[in-house]
C-alpha cells in the first residue's frame, strides 16, 4: 500500500511571513496555527480533504498521528519549506512525530525544475486543471492570517474559521491536482531538494569577523 498526504496550514500572527521568511515566521512567539487540510491519498485513490482545526490539532488527532508514524507516508506541500516550518515549531512541541525533509515532497520545487509557475493560482491554470485555487477564500486568508484593526482577533469567530476550512481544503484539492499533473521530482533532483532543505533549516558556519572585512573594504 503506498499513501501519499496533501497538507496545508493556515496560520496567523504578528509577523510579517514577507518579510522575514517562513522558519523566523513560525518560530515566532505570536504565530499560532489556525487549521490543518489533509488529504489522503492511497494506492492512486484519493479520499475527500478534511480540515482539523486547532483544538483538533491539539488534541492529537489519531487519523493524523497514524500517518505521521508510518514511516512510508509522504507529505505533500506547495512550497513545503512553510509546512515544515509550521510542523517543527509547532506540532513537534505538542506531541507529533518529527517529519524530515525525506518525508516530503514539494510540488512548487516540481514545478521549477518544468519551468512552470511558481504560484498555485496561476501553476493550476497553467495546467488547465478541472480545479482552481480559490481566489475569494485566498483573501478571506489574507485577513484572517493577521490582527483585526484593533490588534486582536475578534475576527477569528466560528463563522470566518469555517469559510477558512472550506478555503484550506480547496487548497489541497488543487494542490492534489497539480501533483497528479507534474507527478514528482526525479531521484537526483529530489536529493537536492532533501539536501537544500537540509541546509536551509541547519543553516550554514559563516566567518563572521572576513564578512565584515569584506563590507568595509
Amino acid at each position: 500500500m503506498t499513501r501519499y498526504v496533501v497538507g496545508d496550514f493556515e496560520s496567523a500572527s504578528r509577523a510579517d511571513l514577507r518579510k522575514i521568511g517562513a522558519w523566523k515566521y513560525a518560530a515566532d512567539m505570536s504565530t499560532f496555527m489556525l487549521c490543518l487540510s489533509l488529504k489522503v491519498i492511497t494506492d492512486g485513490r484519493p479520499a475527500p480533504s478534511f480540515c482539523l482545526s486547532e483544538k483538533a490539532i491539539h488534541a492529537l488527532d489519531p487519523r493524523l498521528v497514524e500517518l505521521v508514524n508510518d514511516p512510508t507516508v509522504i507529505f505533500l506541500a506547495h512550497n513545503a519549506g512553510f509546512e515544515q516550518a509550521m510542523w517543527r515549531f509547532h506540532m513537534e512541541p505538542i506531541g507529533y512525530a518529527p517529519l524530515p525533509p525525506e518525508r516530503w515532497h514539494d510540488t512548487m520545487a516540481t514545478a521549477a525544475m518544468k519551468a512552470l509557475p511558481l504560484g498555485l493560482d496561476a501553476l493550476v491554470s497553467a495546467l488547465e486543471l478541472p480545479v482552481k485555487k480559490d481566489m475569494d477564500g485566498h483573501r478571506h486568508m489574507l485577513i484572517m492570517c493577521k490582527p483585526d484593526r484593533y490588534g486582536g482577533w475578534s475576527h477569528h469567530n466560528e463563522f470566518n474559521l469555517e469559510k477558512l476550512y472550506e478555503y484550506c481544503n480547496a487548497d489541497c484539492d488543487a494542490q492534489y491536482g497539480t501533483y497528479t499533473a507534474t507527478k514528482g521530482l526525479g531521484a537526483s533532483e529530489r536529493e537536492t531538494w532533501v539536501l537544500d532543505q537540509k541546509i536551509n533549516q541547519r543553516g550554514i558556519k559563516i566567518d563572521r569577523e572576513f564578512i565584515h572585512a569584506c563590507i568595509n573594504v
